[in-house]
């Protein structure tokens, strides 16, 4: 997710500018709703199974960014579509980890 910005300057010959427009509202909006979700999700059946929690966030952070990360190359116009996928999914382990770290 980090080299993202350097990715879309070379493979889409953006500015640094035009990375950030693109990245920077994805990041905000996608990233907070992909932690969020995360938290929901986490939070309805962490008490009854907390193996669950761990199975949760072990599917989505190996299957979920895959398929749009392995496409964004192949494909031109559709790697903004891809992005608003990846974004999110790469989040989406942050909100249940820290409380995990807590519990």
């Amino acid at each position: 997710m980090w080299w993202t910005p350097a990715f879309l300057q070379r493979s889409h010959h953006m500015t640094v500018g035009q990375a950030g427009q693109l990245l920077g509202p994805m990041h905000l909006i996608a990233g907070t709703a992909g932690t969020l979700l995360a938290a929901w999700l986490v939070g309805r059946r962490s008490a009854a199974d907390p193996r669950y929690v761990t199975r949760l966030l072990g599917w989505v952070t190996a299957l979920t960014p895959f398929p749009p990360s392995s496409l964004l190359g192949a494909v031109g116009q559709a790697a903004t579509a891809l992005l608003w996928i990846f974004v999110p999914s790469v989040y989406f382990y942050i909100g249940p980890i820290l409380g995990l770290l807590q519990t």
